[in-house]
Parts: structure tokens; sequence; C-alpha cells
């Protein structure tokens, strides 16, 4: 079970990761919308998870830097479960 890939492992841990440190003193907010595990069934292990990630803040440099310190816990984790996990960027808009 050691080299287990599972996604949705991987996955979870990325939504707790997001969860701390949007629950931290400061402006942001941060909301996982939406998943999609792939393959849907049980008892079998899931290759593959999509999320959705909405990132808010008062200030364009503070969105940068929580993407850039989420992307450094991404990659601790996808090293801890074997996996391998992708962001890519939908919409970003100005900070009003």
């Amino acid at each position: 079970m050691h080299l287990r890939q599972d996604a949705l492992v991987a996955a979870s841990q990325v939504v707790l990761a997001v969860n701390r440190w949007a629950n931290t003193p400061g402006q942001q907010v941060a909301t996982v919308g939406q998943t999609q595990v792939s393959p849907n069934t049980a008892n079998v292990i899931p290759a593959s998870v999509e999320m959705s990630l909405d990132i808010r803040d008062l200030s364009n440099q503070r969105i940068d830097d929580l993407i850039e310190q989420l992307q450094g816990e991404m990659e601790a984790i996808a090293t801890d479960t074997h996996t391998t996990i992708e962001m890519q960027p939908r919409l970003r808009n100005e900070p009003l």
C-alpha cells in the first residue's frame, strides 16, 4: 500500500491545505467548490481528480503569494502521495 497512487487522497490533502491558509488572519478567502473524481466507482482507486479553486483577496500581490504558497504545498503533497498535481488558471479578475 506504500506505493498506492490515490488521487483522491492527494486532492483531500490539497483541500485541507487550502482551508488552513484561507483561515489565517488576512483579507483572503479561498474555496474548493467542485470536485470530479474518476473513475467514480466503488472499490476502484481514483486515478484522477479535477477541482475548482477560487482565491480572492484585496491585493493582487497577496493572491500571487497565496498561489505560490499553494504550489509549494502541492509539490510536497504530490511527492508524499506519489501523484502528479497540476494547477491550471482559468479566470483572473482584478480585486475591486
